[in-house]
């Protein structure tokens, strides 16, 4: 098991390489000295990696349990890797649908009231933010 001296210790090389810790869970050091929580793992007969975070924003504690779910996943038949980029995608969509209703909310409050500068606000509203926010 990786301890902090050695995590903290780990300077960057001229390739990259790989401390491991346990199950599989291993922090890859770039040569640009970024320091990388990663997991290999198999399914389906392919070898894959899960990226679980970066080592100055998740600590080896917080890692350790984000490997353990993943090891569960596993066992459950599910693949790590498409359970991370679902969950993702829900936060994305539930991002825009909140920005959505803002936005409209907003609209009634604020935009100009007559007839015609209404729909034009909204429709420039909608043209300029929600192509961005739909944008993958």
């Amino acid at each position: 098991m990786l301890t902090e001296i050695k995590m903290r210790g780990a300077k960057p090389a001229a390739k990259a390489y790989k401390l491991f810790d346990a199950h599989r869970m291993f922090l890859l050091v770039n040569t640009g000295g970024s320091k990388l929580w990663r997991m290999n793992y198999v399914f389906d007969g392919k070898n894959k990696t899960l990226a679980l975070g970066s080592y100055s924003l998740v600590g080896v504690a917080e890692a350790r349990k984000k490997r353990d779910q993943a090891r569960l996943d596993l066992q459950q038949g599910f693949d790590p890797g498409v359970f991370k980029k679902l969950k993702l995608k829900a936060n994305l969509e539930a991002s825009r649908n909140r920005f959505e209703r803002v936005a409209r909310e907003w609209h009634q409050v604020n935009a100009p009231s007559g007839p015609r500068s209404r729909p034009r606000t909204f429709s420039a509203l909608s043209k300029a933010t929600y192509s961005l926010l739909s944008a993958p």
